[in-house]
């Protein structure tokens, strides 16, 4: 499916930009763009197909400062995708506990780590992963190990405010925690698909 530009927030300061570039079982990908810095959420297809819809959404490789990786089933990252962040020396942020799924089924990912270029995020804590785009990694119940959302917000304006997107994939079920995290966003993106119960 071509990708499909969710919602562009903008006011006479900043804009932020949300896009999803793929979603499903055959591979997961989507942009989140503040004043033209990028940070992609998933990197689930090949780099020239993710070229190929960046360039649709009307962005490119070189907006990319970022990956966050949600959880480590293959359709949220590819091996060849992953050398291709070493490459352009793109950052990977993923969770520690990822890590040794990671280390095991891709060696992407082990040179990735020896030219350090992994980013480790810790569960409910803010993070900035590109420049004016602050994260905070939502922890979800998935059958894969540990599984993110995020929360995204964009620079703040002269008034202190920041333009927010809240992002979920493979969600089931939800808790109170989720909701907060999620609370009062500008945009949210949530795909349920996947029930531990069923």
């Amino acid at each position: 499916n071509p990708p499909q530009q969710i919602c562009s927030l903008r006011d006479d300061v900043i804009s932020l930009r949300f896009t999803v570039l793929a979603s499903g079982s055959s591979g997961n990908a989507s942009l989140v763009e503040a004043d033209g810095f990028g940070l992609l959420i998933d990197a689930g297809l090949g780099p020239r197909q993710l070229a190929a819809r960046l360039a649709a959404a009307g962005s490119s490789w070189s907006a990319v400062q970022a990956v966050l990786l949600t959880h480590t089933h293959s359709d949220h990252w590819k091996d060849r995708t992953l050398a291709y962040l070493c490459r352009r020396r793109i950052p990977l942020y993923c969770h520690a506990d990822s890590h040794s799924d990671l280390h095991k089924y891709s060696a992407a990912f082990m040179e990735l780590t020896a030219e350090g270029l992994v980013r480790p995020f810790e569960s409910g804590e803010e993070f900035v992963a590109a420049q004016g785009l602050h994260c905070r990694a939502l922890p979800l119940r998935h059958d894969s190990g540990a599984t993110f959302g995020f929360r995204i917000e964009g620079p703040r304006d002269l008034f202190g405010q920041a333009a927010a997107v809240g992002y979920v994939a493979d969600l089931g079920c939800w808790d109170e925690a989720l909701a907060d995290g999620l609370a009062d966003v500008d945009l949210l993106a949530v795909e349920f698909n996947h029930d531990l119960a069923m």
